[in-house]
């Protein structure tokens, strides 16, 4: 969910379907569409669905680098009009309003239905409403360096965990250099732990054995 913090979420609006509007016509049924605003800048608007009360859109809109106003929260508001020769006439509006946190929950899942009540008219309005994956190379990414980092940490045993991390975080920037420096270490480590091993044990194959398995774990060396 950061990516959609830091650069606004893609968000995608379905308009599917209206119930039992309000009939604005004199002669035959209301000509409905619906006009679709995030923040109260319009995204899009539907076709007119000709003398019906429940009429038939799904029409969807992408809304892009929506951010939450100063209260946390995003707006998507939906008018319903009645399309006549001259003018259109209101038949009402609804609201959704997605919190912060529900942005980042939906991002990347399946669309939400919601069922909404439609005010200053009458009848219900079907919308859908998903946030579309961001960044998710990146993401994957980042997790294989979280990954690799703490693989390296591990190697450190030693005592050369905080060189260890710093040159994990150097290769994340790309430092072929700081890959070599790290072989360099690790096999610094690993051949003076044998001599360690030689010179302290009369077993020396049963000892390297305790070693190797331990050192790739956390044990108080």
């Amino acid at each position: 969910g950061g990516c959609a913090e830091e650069g606004g979420a893609n968000v995608r609006i379905k308009v599917v379907r209206a119930e039992g509007l309000r009939n604005a016509d004199v002669t035959g049924k209301s000509d409905g569409y619906v006009i679709v605003k995030v923040a109260k800048k319009e995204v899009g608007r539907t076709g007119v669905v000709r003398n019906t009360l429940d009429p038939t859109w799904s029409e969807a809109f992408i809304a892009k680098g929506v951010k939450p106003d100063s209260s946390g929260e995003v707006s998507v508001q939906f008018e319903v009009l009645d399309k006549d020769t001259f003018k259109s006439s209101k038949l009402g509006k609804a609201e959704v309003v997605l919190k912060k946190e529900q942005l980042a929950d939906m991002e990347g899942e399946d669309a939400t239905e919601y069922m909404l009540d439609i005010k200053k008219g009458k009848g219900v309005l079907v919308v859908e409403i998903a946030v579309l994956a961001m960044g998710a190379k990146k993401n994957k990414k980042s997790k294989k360096s979280k990954k690799t980092s703490a693989a390296k940490g591990g190697s450190g045993w030693r005592g050369g965990g905080s060189s260890s991390s710093s040159n994990s975080s150097n290769d994340r920037d790309g430092g072929d250099d700081d890959d070599e420096n790290d072989d360099d270490e690790r096999g610094t480590s690993s051949s003076s732990s044998e001599e360690e091993v030689v010179e302290s044990s009369s077993s020396s194959s049963s000892s390297a054995e305790s070693v190797s398995s331990s050192s790739g774990g956390d044990s108080d060396w």
